[in-house]
């Protein structure tokens, strides 16, 4: 039996940073409706216990444990647990993960649900640190649910309304709120399951779409002569001045470069030209027209 802490007087704590619709300043105006158990509001203040619970993401115990109350999995799951072990418990709508900190097989306690806080405040407690309004002691007997008590596991001694009681087994538990942390007896029927890690994906590779690579044809060498007009690559017409060749080879076979003087410009410098970039240009000869009379004009100037 627990020693019950002598009584002290409830200090009314004053109910500040709200977080549901109001017109103050300090209020933070947020869409609460999802966040109601039986028209009860489950969240309320600004508290970091409450943030973190709002937090929640893909966690709702409806699409994770959708036949959680018929399974009954928490009854017979708690006798096999051991301290240190992790679970996945029921906060109200949200699955939290829960590390068994203390277990006891037999014990009578009571469900409260403290007056002026919202459910997420609702709690297990020992039935022998209850009392009546009026101070007096009361039997775990006479505790019963809609008479209100007053709590005294903390120094506040809030007041609050008998939910439900329970004599049986129940697991002290540190509950991991997402970020927030706190410690809560935990009855049979708020286990849902053992706790299990969440798979890491695999980084998935890229796929890289395999291309084959066809050579492409080398451009056909030509064969100009000195005298022909040709065209330099990005250069344009040119006169073929002389054609070098690899030592050894003959005039008949193709040069290697060419020494043309360019038709347009001012300039009568010679340049040499890898035969790669140098192409035959028909259009250019003299009997091509317009461009006959040009280059034949050109010519005349050089001389």
């Amino acid at each position: 039996m627990k020693k019950i802490p002598p009584f002290k007087p409830r200090q009314g704590k004053a109910l500040k940073n709200t977080i549901s619709k109001g017109g103050r300043k300090d209020v933070i105006a947020t869409d609460l409706s999802k966040y109601e158990m039986g028209g009860k509001p489950v969240v309320a203040f600004n508290t970091n216990l409450e943030v973190n619970y709002m937090s929640l993401k893909k966690a709702d115990v409806d699409e994770l444990y959708p036949n959680a109350s018929q399974k009954r999995v928490g009854e017979k799951l708690i006798g096999s647990l051991a301290v240190g072990d992790l679970v996945n418990i029921r906060l109200k709508q949200k699955v939290v993960k829960a590390e068994v900190l203390e277990l006891v097989p037999k014990m009578h306690s009571t469900y409260i649900s403290f007056e002026d806080y919202p459910l997420i405040y609702d709690e297990w407690q020992p039935s022998d640190l209850l009392r009546t309004p009026d101070r007096a002691e009361i039997s775990p007997n006479d505790i019963k649910p809609g008479i209100v008590v007053i709590d005294l596991s903390n120094k506040n001694e809030y007041r609050a309304k008998v939910m439900s009681t329970h004599n049986g087994s129940m697991a002290r538990m540190r509950l991991f709120v997402s970020q927030h942390t706190m410690e809560r007896w935990v009855s049979p029927d708020m286990i849902l399951g053992k706790y299990e890690p969440p798979v890491k994906q695999a980084k998935q590779t890229k796929k890289y779409k395999v291309v084959e690579v066809v050579d492409q044809p080398q451009p056909m060498l030509c064969h100009p002569k000195t005298g022909q007009v040709v065209e330099i690559h990005r250069k344009g017409a040119a006169w073929v001045i002389k054609c070098h060749y690899k030592e050894g080879d003959d005039v008949e076979s193709f040069p290697t470069h060419v020494d043309v003087r360019y038709v347009l410009g001012s300039s009568t410098e010679e340049k040499m030209v890898p035969i790669e970039l140098v192409r035959l240009a028909p259009e250019l000869e003299p009997d091509a027209g317009r461009s006959h009379r040009d280059t034949k004009k050109r010519k005349a100037v050089d001389e």
